[in-house]
């Protein structure tokens, strides 16, 4: 009997292999992030000073605003579209031709905010300008097709190889407080590579064709992902504006504080949030929505979000010791409040990616191949 429990579970894990395979990258990547962060955090905290970095920290908070424009929440729709036509190659041309181009006419847009902000805080300019890097990476960033492809250990690879050898440049180079462009360019130089050289690498290997498209796909792309957009935009919002509100009226020391507060809170995030992604495809396979299947992942993901903030509220002082030597006790409270963000990440995002997607959108291809004929 016992014999016969152990071969059915190893039997259900080897068909869940790909399933599993995805998150355990999804994962590894957001880790790997978090991790490269800690790692260069007391060393960038020594080098510049907590007020400097907190500089550094803010012009990043201000790009994340034209990164989540450039976005348009258009990766959960364009996931969508992918997993139901893994098989379809003109399809898929298709899909990231229409991505592609809508990223680039929003950066075009973008551009013109970023000027804004430029003059209207010309002592962040460089930063800002620099910093922009990030953002523009975006055109290039297909992480959600390789996860479509449930491929992600190529992206993890990318990623793991440019963050090591961005550590090896930020110790070789960055030597005094005056570098602090440098770091920048170095930091944000490397999102864009790793976004860059993983769109090259997926468009030669998948043999995919990108064509320019008409102005009215785009527009049509935009209106599809707008809803998507809305959703994205409340989360970023709620979480950068902390940060402008405490950069602008507090002071940039508190700026660095509160980065890694919200960076001790993004290692359970990192964990937890890559569930709902890795369990997208599977799910959006088919067109329908399974409703015991729904509950029971909403239930299992409300217990694991009590789980993470229990370790939270237990272990995160030490955790912040180990990098701050003062306010430790302002920063662990902000950790604990900040923990409540897990538990709405993983429920929200269980009902958006599988009851909203599935009843709000549009088949978007279906519709045009109906326009054609």
């Amino acid at each position: 009997m016992i014999i016969k429990l152990i071969n059915n579970s190893f039997n259900e894990i080897r068909k869940q292999k790909l399933l599993i395979e995805n998150y355990v990258f999804l994962t590894a990547i957001q880790l790997m992030n978090t991790l490269f962060y800690f790692l260069i955090y007391p060393f960038s905290i020594k080098i510049f000073g907590s007020a400097d970095y907190g500089l550094f920290l803010f012009s990043t908070t201000i790009i994340s605003y034209i990164t989540l424009f450039i976005s348009f929440g258009i990766d959960l729709p364009a996931l969508k579209i992918l997993s139901q036509n893994i098989d379809n190659n003109e399809v898929k041309s298709e899909l990231l031709s229409d991505v592609f181009c809508t990223k680039i006419v929003l950066s075009c847009i973008s551009l013109i905010a970023l000027f804004v902000i430029m003059l209207l805080n010309p002592n962040l300019s460089k930063l800002v300008l620099i910093n922009s890097l990030q953002a523009f990476s975006s055109i290039f960033l297909l992480n959600w097709y390789f996860q479509g492809l449930q491929k992600m250990r190529w992206f993890a690879f990318f990623q793991l190889v440019i963050r090591v050898l961005s550590i090896i440049f930020l110790f070789l180079f960055i030597k005094r407080s005056e570098d602090l462009i440098l770091y920048s360019f170095i930091v944000s130089g490397s999102i864009f590579m790793i976004a860059f050289i993983s769109f090259w690498y997926l468009v030669y290997k998948e043999k995919l064709r990108i064509n320019f498209v008409r102005f009215e796909r785009i527009v049509k792309f935009v209106r599809y992902s707008y809803h998507f957009f809305l959703n994205s935009s409340i989360s970023v919002v709620r979480a950068q504006s902390t940060t402008l509100f405490i950069g602008t009226f507090v002071g940039m020391n508190e700026v660095s504080y509160f980065d890694l507060a919200s960076k001790v809170i993004l290692l359970p995030q990192s964990i937890v949030s890559n569930i709902n992604n890795a369990l997208f495809p599977k799910i959006l396979k088919s067109k329908g929505i399974d409703i015991a299947v729904i509950k029971k992942v909403f239930i299992y993901e409300f217990l694991i979000g009590l789980f993470f903030i229990g370790l939270i509220v237990f272990f995160g002082r030490s955790v912040l010791q180990l990098f701050l030597h003062e306010n430790i006790e302002m920063a662990h409270n902000l950790t604990i409040i900040m923990s409540l963000t897990i538990l709405s990440w993983l429920l929200v995002g269980c009902v958006v990616n599988f009851v909203f997607i599935p009843v709000n959108s549009c088949l978007l291809y279906t519709s045009d191949a109906a326009d054609e004929r």
